[in-house]
């Protein structure tokens, strides 16, 4: 069961629990939290002992080795590293190990370790879900007599059940008074929760909510598409288990942050008529099936790119999600061909020749031939029938292994524009797999006043 804390930590001196085991007495450590780095620190390990054969490569000790690190932070509450990453380590003396780390995201005063299925709900907040719905975010003050106190209300607008979870939308609204008590404030946020049916770990909650942020951006075209994320967990406390509610911070490291969007950017008209479980389902089989092509949509995303590296990502996009099969030139077609007709049925033989011959010989199509498959899907986007494949592969090319001229006004024109048609591609694409029809989605973006109608033809 997670160890809960019951107030807010103050974030920069931390302890990690240790057996002697291990080979260190203690761990401690300190860390900072920037806002376009994220989280870093150094850690320190006291009485260091490495085990023989790895004393130059300094061994940490297994419990380091984990997606989430539960600490002990310097005011005595507890605190969980998300998928801490160890880098650099030096002596601080002949018995102090100095080491480098780095982590993502952080969650606040309660201690998950990696084996454990203690979440029981994902809560997101999230302009961009409200634009698309068509729901102003409300903040509103107005002066009161000499009154206090505040209230809390959740209307739900709707939800739809699956075999593994619920989802709902809501508004979370908040009516609360000032320090002096002489105006109150109103505020209400739209969010959307996915309540599990069975606890899930901490490492599935999370996934879930980079599907979900990616499903946003498919959708709406921006990131950072989430204001804030919570997670309910199930927590031991008193000898009794509770529900409580856990703030993820470090989420939106690195990326532009999206304001309100507004609805003629999206590509795709949702409404609380649709039903989310079954669209959101779709969504997450695809994620899992291509996660690292969502990897570099969401690199492309992030703030200061230049153009060349914008372009750089969306074409590894395009080369993941859009690969065609294998090819297997006519020579070695008819040799294995030849082989299987002379088989006699042999399954074993005919098995090998499938399994083992068949990759051997095969290659991967060329950057070339996926967009000419990728250009024939999609007649209707302006830069597939302007810029050929071979003008793709050459600027490509050129950023991959480093030319000795710079780019010049006509080739970052055609990055630019080639890295937005990707996108749109990439976006409608995911859009079909989910269930929307391929021709509203392109009749809304044409009749839409925004840059993509510049893109279609």
């Amino acid at each position: 069961m997670p160890e809960v804390s019951p107030s807010l930590p103050t974030l920069k001196l931390f302890t990690v629990k240790t057996d002697p085991a291990d080979g260190c007495s203690s761990c401690q450590g300190q860390f900072s939290f920037d806002p376009t780095q994220g989280y870093s620190g150094h850690l320190f390990l006291e009485n260091y002992k490495p085990s023989k054969g790895n004393f130059l490569n300094f061994e940490l000790p297994e419990k380091l080795t984990h997606r989430f690190l539960s600490v002990m932070t310097e005011d005595g509450h507890y605190a969980t590293f998300c998928y801490p990453r160890f880098g650099r380590r030096t002596w601080a003396n002949l018995s102090v190990l100095r080491v480098e780390f780095t982590f993502p995201y952080f969650i606040d005063k309660v201690g998950v370790t990696a084996e454990e299925e203690a979440v029981t709900a994902l809560t997101v907040y999230s302009p961009t879900l409200a634009s698309i719905l068509g729901i102003n975010p409300v903040e509103h003050s107005f002066d009161i007599p000499n009154t206090g106190g505040s209230a809390k209300f959740n209307i739900t607008r709707s939800k739809w059940e699956t075999s593994d979870y619920t989802i709902e939308i809501s508004d979370k609204r908040n009516i609360g008074t000032s320090s002096d008590r002489s105006e109150a404030r109103f505020i209400s946020d739209v969010c959307l929760v996915i309540r599990y049916n069975s606890p899930r770990s901490t490492s599935d909650a999370l996934q879930n909510l980079r599907a979900l942020d990616d499903f946003l951006g498919v959708v709406s075209g921006c990131y950072v598409s989430i204001k804030a994320a919570w997670l309910e967990v199930l927590v031991d406390q008193g000898g009794g288990e509770s529900h409580e509610e856990f703030q993820l911070s470090g989420y939106d490291t690195g990326f532009s942050k999206s304001t309100f969007v507004h609805r003629h950017e999206t590509l795709a008209e949702l409404s609380l008529d649709e039903n989310w479980a079954e669209i959101l389902d779709k969504f997450f089989k695809e994620w899992s099936l291509n996660e690292i092509s969502f990897k570099w949509f969401r690199s492309s995303q992030i703030k200061q790119r230049y153009v060349e590296e914008i372009f750089f990502y969306t074409v590894r996009l395009i080369e993941r999600y859009f690969r065609s099969k294998p090819i297997i030139d006519d020579e070695a077609e008819k040799a294995l061909s030849i082989i299987s007709h002379r088989s006699n049925g042999d399954d074993f033989l005919i098995g090998f020749v499938d399994r083992r011959l068949y990759p051997m010989l095969a290659r991967a199509p060329s950057l070339t031939a996926t967009l000419r498959t990728l250009y024939t899907r999609f007649p209707e986007i302006k830069a597939f029938s302007e810029i050929k494949p071979q003008r793709v592969a050459y600027l490509r090319g050129k950023e991959a292994h480093g030319a000795d001229t710079n780019y010049n006004t006509d080739e970052y024109v055609d990055m630019d524009y080639l890295a937005r048609s990707f996108l749109l591609a990439f976006r409608i694409s995911i859009l079909e797999r989910c269930g929307f029809d391929r021709q509203s989605i392109l009749d809304g973006a044409r009749a839409k006043a925004s840059k993509v109608r510049g893109l279609l033809q």
